[in-house]
């Protein structure tokens, strides 16, 4: 899957990154990789969330036109990202219980 960014959701990874590093100094992580993996996973569940807002919009826009097809796809869609950006949130909390 190839991912696209914005340069404002660069600028907030670079934000993101940043606090997250002076955290890790601080608590002295063991694990050099978290910081980036966690900037990855943040682009990751950013660029769903996106995809379900877009969903929501074309959801509407369905409906209005009265095409049950239409919403039905759109709306398994909507369900299968909800449950992965659901997912993503869960590993996060646990590593992030870890380095406490």
């Amino acid at each position: 899957m190839r991912l696209q960014f914005s340069l404002a959701t660069l600028i907030v990874c670079t934000g993101i990154l940043a606090v997250v590093a002076a955290i890790s100094a601080t608590a002295e992580v063991r694990n050099e990789n978290y910081v980036a993996e966690e900037c990855v996973s943040t682009f990751r569940r950013m660029k769903l969330e996106q995809r379900i807002e877009e969903l929501k919009r074309e959801l509407a826009i369905a409906e209005r036109e009265q095409d049950v097809e239409r919403v039905s796809k759109l709306s398994a869609e909507q369900i299968q990202l909800s449950a992965q950006r659901q997912g993503m949130l869960q590993p996060q909390n646990e590593a992030a219980s870890r380095i406490r």
